[in-house]
């Protein structure tokens, strides 16, 4: 009983030996880890403390999980391994002749049990040492010096960035804080003439998109354009820098009958050019009137002629046709073409104002990619208007 008790104090002091090259072995696997953490750190110019964090982790982590698997593979005592250590102390192998002659009764495994027993009793526990090897220990100091070099280096680095930094952006550079600017954007409308569907006054922030607006004309009026010379009725600024106030531009939208002519020596003022007069009637001081036709006596402004007595077309007299003072005769005696009717429709003659309206913006709109096709076909309807 108290050679066992003697043989596991031997086997506990082999463990704690045991334990110790692990952890001296560990920390030369850790350290290793510190060199390369260390090395990597270097580009990325990570504040001192990051590095500090990241290389002590590291170094706990590797030794924490190299200390058990060294001790269970390489540093764990087995009975031989006692055996060979108790020997080692001046026993000169009785113990493991012992051992290996345990199971015998022979009259020499006795005695050599005997004797055994009696040198195990001159044996402390306190007599194994703890060795480590010179090796190890020279292993241990080239880690530790070539991982701490390395993580001044990298935190070096780091701190000489931070400096070039500074410099180049000043002493704690502060960057003032800008409020948003905004803009305001008004689409406005004649009353009477047109309206503004959608939402007429905007306040957006400056560069962004404001809601699109749609000039929508009254009974009786056309759309014509924008202040600001755009030409579509739908709109909607984008990137908007300033503030913006524009003006629907509406007029109004004749139609192919003459207005009525006033009696007495100015005459009938007649609509498009067109021959004969609808209502004719007259005296010997009024001209008639006529929805085309001009008063006969007295010349009217109108750019057809009408008889006394009315009727569907002028016959008796030549038309003449006055235009803000000038006089332009028709040829043929019938009703007058020339000159300028009431609704600017002809502006050199020979072409109509609507038809060049329709076919230069047409050709423009077929053109302009910008234009969404739903408001290409609602433009080519409003032109269609106005050929008509």
């Amino acid at each position: 009983m108290e050679q066992e008790n003697l043989f596991k104090k031997f086997y506990r002091k082999l463990v704690r030996i045991g334990v110790v090259k692990a952890m001296l072995l560990a920390a030369i696997c850790g350290l290793a880890a510190v060199f390369g953490c260390a090395i990597v750190t270097i580009p990325f110019y990570l504040p001192v403390k990051t590095i500090l964090l990241i290389v002590l982790g590291a170094f706990a982590g590797v030794f924490a999980f190299a200390v058990p698997i060294l001790y269970f593979t390489l540093f764990k005592p087995t009975k031989r391994d006692m055996d060979r250590e108790i020997d080692k102390l001046g026993l000169e192998e009785r113990v493991i002749t012992m051992h290996e002659l345990e199971g015998s009764n022979s009259y020499l495994a006795l005695c050599q049990r005997e004797d055994a027993k009696k040198k195990l009793g001159s044996v402390k526990t306190s007599d194994l040492k703890y060795k480590i090897s010179k090796t190890s220990l020279l292993a241990l100091c080239i880690a530790f010096a070539l991982s701490l070099s390395m993580t001044g280096i990298s935190s070096l680095v780091s701190v000489k960035y931070a400096e070039s930094l500074q410099n180049q952006q000043g002493e704690d550079p502060e960057v003032p804080e800008k409020d948003p600017e905004y803009v305001t954007i008004k689409y406005l409308a004649e009353e009477g003439m047109g309206h503004i569907e959608g939402q007429a006054e905007q306040v957006i922030l400056k560069g962004s998109d404001a809601q699109s607006v749609l000039a929508v004309p009254e009974e009786g009026f056309i759309f014509v354009k924008w202040s600001d010379d755009y030409i579509y009725a739908e709109r909607w600024d984008w990137n908007v820098l300033e503030d913006i106030e524009v003006e629907a531009i509406f007029i109004p939208q004749m139609e192919g009958g003459g207005n009525e002519g006033n009696p007495g020596d100015e005459g009938g003022s007649g609509g498009n050019s067109q021959p004969g007069g609808d209502e004719g009637s007259g005296g010997d001081d009024e001209g008639g009137e006529g929805g085309n036709g001009s008063g006969e006596e007295n010349g009217g402004q109108g750019t057809g002629s009408g008889s006394e007595d009315g009727g569907d077309e002028g016959q008796e007299n030549p038309g003449e046709g006055q235009t803000g003072g000038s006089e332009i005769e028709d040829p043929n005696g019938v009703a007058g073409t020339g000159g300028k009717s009431n609704d600017n429709t002809v502006i050199d003659g020979q072409t109509d104002y609507k038809t060049a309206i329709d076919e230069n913006s047409e050709e423009d709109l077929e053109n302009d990619d910008s234009i969404p096709d739903e408001l290409k076909d609602l433009i080519k309807r409003y032109l269609e208007n106005l050929r008509h």
